[in-house]
């Protein structure tokens, strides 16, 4: 279990400030630690970050030209480097669009506030160029000026821009073969998380910034932090499929460092609860304490609820089958039947359930447990 476990702990470490002297021996010697780590870091979106790690606390070294064309082109240490490489030539060109998209937006009289990873980009929390990797661009504008700031993009070129598939964002906007997109959200988050962080909140805590003479908005440090950890332990059931969402919680350390001591975080969590969400933000805390660093936030001890939650995510760590593909089952029976209990009583919900178990056990009968924990 420590061989699988122990990657996850060396990545945070050394994305940290001061790695432990030993985890730094270990992967200076390469092999198989330095391979797994990279191998991580790779299906996390972190290959820049790492690299830039590594340099700074002298674990690897930029390769001469001479050096790189003789390794061979799966060596971890030259697909970091050329990683690192092409995120920060992406990023640049990201920046540069997230610049054009507000100062048109603005000349429109629509005021922009960047999400996510161009938030942290754009607002100088991200450090030096490549460490934080982007899918997309999100801007979040006011209601009301939602499909003037459609308008705008498609004068530019950009594509799309119908209703999304997410209740609070449209469909992405693209310029033809781009290699990126554009997300207008006219809310944060989705209906469902809104008690957490309403919109109006969020723009009148919002920090204006300026970059190359461009005006536009970041989230306040503390709605920085819960939209962090909602939308990390809520995409794509992070939480409850007990994941540990590396990237995101990379960026969490960060708005917490640059936040420094004047964060509420009792009431954060009271934000989250408003929203049903208090568990999910405990566990993200939680992660961000033991594999960053951080220091416990709250007043109270983490509860055993959350220390449980931790737990099923090393074992996820360590065994991806039975433990995730018996989670992911969990998950989609609570579907399952949580539809089939939609509009009827406890009573009705309950009998509705039974008779949905009893047509499942017929229909697979010896087959049922290889159905529901076999292959997705």
């Amino acid at each position: 279990m420590r061989e699988r476990i122990e990657p996850a702990f060396d990545l945070c470490a050394v994305l940290g400030e001061r790695p432990q002297p030993a985890v730094l021996r270990r992967l200076r010697l390469g092999g198989a630690a330095l391979r797994r780590v990279v191998e991580l870091a790779i299906a996390n979106q972190m290959r820049g970050a790492l690299w830039l790690a590594l340099c700074r606390h002298g674990v690897l070294a930029p390769l001469p030209d001479a050096v790189r064309a003789r390794l061979p082109e799966n060596h971890a240490v030259r697909v970091l480097e050329e990683g690192w490489r092409c995120d920060r030539g992406r990023a640049g060109l990201m920046e540069a669009a997230a610049l054009g998209l507000a100062e048109a937006l603005g000349a429109q009289g629509i005021e922009a506030m960047f999400l996510k990873g161009m938030a942290l980009v754009l607002g100088g929390q991200a450090g030096e160029a490549g460490t934080r990797w982007m899918v997309d661009i999100d801007l979040l504008v006011q209601a009301p000026c939602v499909d003037r700031a459609v308008e705008t993009l498609r004068a530019l070129g950009y594509q799309g821009g119908g209703p999304g598939h997410a209740p609070h964002h449209l469909e992405p906007m693209a310029l033809p073969g781009g290699l990126w997109a554009a997300e207008i959200h006219f809310a944060p988050v989705e209906p469902v998380l809104a008690p957490a962080l309403p919109a109006d909140s969020m723009w009148r805590d919002s920090v204006p910034c300026m970059a190359d003479g461009v005006g536009f908005r970041v989230p306040g440090p503390e709605d920085a932090l819960l939209h962090n950890a909602l939308h990390a332990q809520e995409s794509e059931f992070v939480y409850a499929l007990c994941q540990i969402p590396f990237r995101r919680l990379a960026d969490f350390a960060r708005i917490a460092a640059a936040a420094g001591d004047g964060v509420d975080w009792e009431a954060l969590r009271a934000r989250a609860a408003r929203a049903a969400r208090a568990a999910a933000f405990e566990a993200h805390l939680y992660q961000a304490h033991r594999l960053f660093g951080l220091p416990w936030m709250l007043k109270r001890p983490p509860s055993p609820r959350v220390r449980l939650h931790w737990a099923l995510c090393l074992a996820v760590l360590a065994w991806p089958w039975p433990v995730a593909r018996l989670l992911l089952t969990r998950v989609e029976l609570r579907r399952i039947f949580g539809n089939a209990a939609i509009g009827r009583s406890r009573v009705g919900a309950l009998s509705a359930g039974l008779r949905l178990a009893f047509r499942l056990a017929m229909k697979y009968r010896w087959r049922l447990l290889a159905r529901l924990a076999g292959p997705r």
